[in-house]
């Protein structure tokens, strides 16, 4: 489970675009969920609807995960 923030510092961005095509590649199960407005830290820092609804969808990717396992 993989959150990518449309707005965040370019390194990370980059390293996400290298990441992604090589989990695939590896067949790693992934499910990534975009926040195209969301900054660096976007989980703590911006307390908006978005946000809110980015965190309840990560952590119910997260236990969906574990209840499949």
């Amino acid at each position: 489970m993989l959150t990518r923030a449309g707005k965040d510092i370019p390194p990370v961005l980059a390293g996400l675009d290298a990441f992604l095509p090589a989990a695939t590649a590896q067949g790693w199960p992934l499910r990534v969920i975009e926040v195209p407005d969301g900054q660096h830290s976007f989980d703590i820092l911006d307390h908006n609807p978005q946000s809110e609804a980015t965190v309840r969808a990560a952590r119910d990717a997260v236990l969906d995960l574990l209840d499949a396992g």
